[in-house]
């Protein structure tokens, strides 16, 4: 215990920091392999020509798990510097490496957070961007928001300090902003962002016509699926509780907001990639293990096939078919992800009219009074 400042230098949090670090590094990187295995199993075209393997929102999800790892791997050199130890006992040649690699840490931890939020646009778009007009424009507003606030913070990361120099050399002369304030104001402005990514689906997704039980099983796929949220919170509360000695024990009082902005960008790249993995245990139960390691066989490849091994959809209907109401927007099948005899597809048709087409097994055109499948919604 140091008498003259009340801390007790005895206090280690690295053995913490390195646990969650490693753990962090793997868990994101594990998930995002399995999610382009099950990319690649899953059927390779969709009715409404979206594609159900790899896309936007998987590209996204790999660069920010790369981006993860870079800041897990400078978060373990930090350690080594003395993160986790009260600045007291640190040697003081560590002290300008460790200050330039957290000021580097800032710029790969606000980028990766802006690339997962990116994915789950991606994917948003991906599942629900067939569905309606105003759901797109409201994806580009928000594509818009998360490039501003990464611009933004990388600015205010830049230009903290005047000279720049002086983040890392303080003995140097000039003048820094408050550093709990930037990270404050980082903090809420992704939180918001984060916000707003977990609501605007609900909306649309509970007008789809279908019970309640299953809509309510659909929504909740998507709110457990961005558990990032809570720890945005978490890191937000300890960047609160740390106040001013962000400055004064810059080593020990970063640990635990550490702690927390170590799992951000893993728990984002986790919770955009559950759909995915929901798949796959789907696959697996429904069709055996050996169709997690194998591209033949599985329902959702079959059920596109007809017997003469042309492309069929389960709402297309033939000419003799009789006439199924005017036309309206219909959720005719929604299949929830681990439910006995289902498969891993949200399908949604839109009714409007349209004209009588060929016979060639392809989707029909109906006649005014029938229905015209335009879209359809894939979750793999």
């Amino acid at each position: 215990m140091n008498a003259a400042s009340g801390v007790d230098l005895s206090e280690n949090k690295q053995n913490n920091l390195r646990s969650l670090l490693v753990a962090m590094i793997v868990l994101p990187t594990v998930v995002v392999a399995i999610r382009f295995w099950s990319r690649y199993l899953s059927p390779a075209f969709s009715i409404s020509h979206m594609p159900t393997r790899f896309w936007w929102d998987d590209w996204t999800a790999l660069t920010a798990t790369i981006l993860n790892v870079a800041v897990c791997v400078l978060g373990l050199r930090l350690v080594d510097l003395g993160m986790g130890l009260h600045i007291q006992i640190v040697p003081q040649k560590n002290l300008e490496p460790f200050l330039k690699l957290l000021w580097v840490e800032y710029f790969l931890f606000d980028t990766g957070t802006a690339v997962a939020k990116t994915s789950a646009l991606f994917f948003y778009a991906r599942v629900l961007g067939v569905m309606n007009r105003w759901f797109k424009y409201t994806l580009w507003v928000v594509h818009f928001a998360n490039a501003a606030w990464l611009i933004g913070i990388l600015f205010g990361v830049i230009f903290e300090c005047s000279p720049i120099q002086k983040a890392w050399k303080v003995a140097l002369e000039g003048t820094c902003v408050n550093t709990q304030m930037l990270w404050l104001a980082s903090g809420i402005t992704s939180l918001l962002i984060d916000c707003v990514i977990l609501l605007m689906p609900l909306p649309l997704l509970w007008k789809l016509q279908m019970k309640k039980t299953r809509k309510l099983q659909v929504c909740g796929v998507f709110l457990c699926g961005y558990m990032v949220v809570v720890v945005s919170i978490g890191r937000l509360v300890t960047i609160v509780q740390a106040g001013s000695s962000l400055q004064t024990d810059p080593t020990f009082k970063i640990a635990t907001p550490v702690l927390w902005l170590g799992s951000e960008i893993a728990i984002s790249v986790v919770s955009v990639s559950l759909p995915s993995l929901l798949f796959l245990i789907q696959r697996g139960v429904r069709d055996g293990p050996w169709s997690l390691i194998s591209t033949r066989g599985g329902g959702s490849r079959s059920r596109l096939m007809n017997a003469a091994g042309t492309r069929s959809h389960p709402y297309s209907r033939d000419d003799n078919s009789t006439e199924l109401g005017k036309p309206s927007f219909e959720l005719s099948s929604v299949k929830i992800p681990g439910e006995c005899g289902s498969n891993s597809h949200v399908t949604a048709i839109e009714a409007s009219k349209g004209t009588e087409s060929g016979s060639d097994g392809r989707i029909k055109f109906p006649a005014p009074t029938g229905i015209h499948v335009r879209n359809d919604i894939v979750i793999s």
